[in-house]
């Protein structure tokens, strides 16, 4: 039993995988942040893109194979197939161009196969009608080609361990449900056929889980501050922008809050860098707690932070802040508490027309906040909230 799981273990780490929250990132997508989710989400309908745009050169120059081949007749009736197949093709070609969410992507792959998956069946049926020899023979081979090269395509994208096993279950349906009655009739090529796609299916999912776990790396250390684990400024910006169009989209609004730690220079010049590195990582990690998983911490530069909140309304925003000052932004060398100037914006209520409208006015509430005396929030209407017992904290910083 030992062996066995060493086993297990050796082959999980062979993926990269050194942490359950590593092992989660790769069966689902629910832990996945929006900066990675937009870049997978682009990945994944750029190579759509690529392979429907083939399907749309190919299928149709292939019409002249099969009537050189095949039968005038069969060869009529695959050439209609091959037009509806190749409309299909155009029409998921065109999608590929709009603003992709991960789930619309995924939507796109899987309506790829299965548009491939249905001309594979149905040209089967229509095969099933003739007696083929010599060269028509040999086309028919060539059709019955389609499984791997389904199974090929399968394993060019990043998927978690649950999406690939709904999109392999379905092919593996599909392709059995041609194959089965032929090994039923005990015929051996049809059930080498069906062993050896089992076989690729499973080769396959090492090289899509593979791919997501690079893609993962590489984006973790493009788009994450490595001290304080948020989003940098340039995946901060990526992000803003996305949730920008997809509010546009659907008629919603996006809160920002601009928040820069109050004298952070003093614990810099008193106690070193080190210390204001402690105490940037404490106030990132309470920022993270306080906002939902939908939301993004941005570090936008220096001990200055941004909040990003898709489809939070004014109010719901103070609601945050006040937690934000209840539960504090960690202390500081000398045991005082860490306060924030922080000011909020809101697409309907500031009129903004995009995400640098939002964010401007957010960082004018924010120097407004300091101007006033520091350890403050100001709202969009101009009104203000001070951090608890504003006595200790004039005390402090005088």
């Amino acid at each position: 039993m030992s062996a066995i799981r060493e086993f297990l273990f050796s082959l999980v780490e062979s993926w990269g995988i050194h942490s359950k929250a590593q092992l989660i990132e790769l069966l689902t997508r629910t832990g996945h942040g929006s900066a990675f989710a937009t870049h997978r989400a682009k990945v994944t309908s750029d190579r759509v893109f690529f392979f429907t745009a083939v399907f749309v050169l190919l299928f149709p120059a292939w019409i002249a194979v099969d009537f050189f081949t095949l039968p005038k007749e069969l060869a009529t009736e695959l050439a209609a197939l091959r037009v509806a197949a190749t409309a299909l093709f155009l029409t998921l070609a065109w999608q590929c161009h709009k603003h992709q969410s991960i789930k619309r992507s995924l939507v796109l792959l899987g309506s790829m196969f299965a548009v491939t998956l249905l001309f594979y069946l149905v040209s089967e049926w229509i095969f099933s009608s003739y007696e083929l020899e010599g060269l028509a023979e040999i086309a028919h081979a060539l059709y019955g080609l389609f499984p791997f090269i389904i199974v090929f395509i399968l394993a060019l994208f990043p998927l978690t361990v649950r999406e690939y096993a709904v999109y392999g279950l379905f092919i593996l349906l599909g392709i059995s449900y041609v194959v089965y009655p032929q090994c039923s009739a005990g015929a051996p090529e049809a059930i080498a056929t069906l062993w050896l796609i089992i076989l690729m299916l499973s080769l396959s999912l090492f090289s899509a889980i593979g791919q997501l776990r690079y893609m993962l790396s590489q984006v973790s250390r493009a788009s994450f501050d490595p001290l304080t684990n948020v989003l940098t400024k340039r995946a901060g910006i990526e992000s803003i922008e996305l949730q920008s169009r997809v509010a546009l989209l659907r008629g919603g609004g996006i809160a920002v809050i601009f928040l820069d730690l109050d004298r952070f220079d003093a614990v810099n010049e008193a106690y070193g860098l080190d210390a204001g590195d402690v105490v940037l990582k404490e106030a990132a990690k309470k920022l993270r707690s306080v906002v939902r998983k939908s939301d993004s911490v941005v570090r936008w530069e220096g001990e200055k932070f941004l909040l990003i909140l898709p489809g939070a309304e004014v109010e719901a925003v103070m609601m945050i802040t006040e937690r934000l000052m209840k539960h504090g932004l960690g202390n500081r060398p000398d045991g005082s508490i860490v306060t924030a100037s922080m000011g909020i914006a809101e697409t309907h209520a500031d009129n903004a027309e995009n995400w640098k409208q939002l964010v401007e006015a957010a960082d004018k509430r924010m120097y407004d906040a300091k101007n006033k005396g520091r350890a403050r929030v100001v709202s969009c209407d101009g009104s203000e909230a001070l951090w608890p017992d504003p006595d200790y904290i004039s005390s402090v910083y005088t």
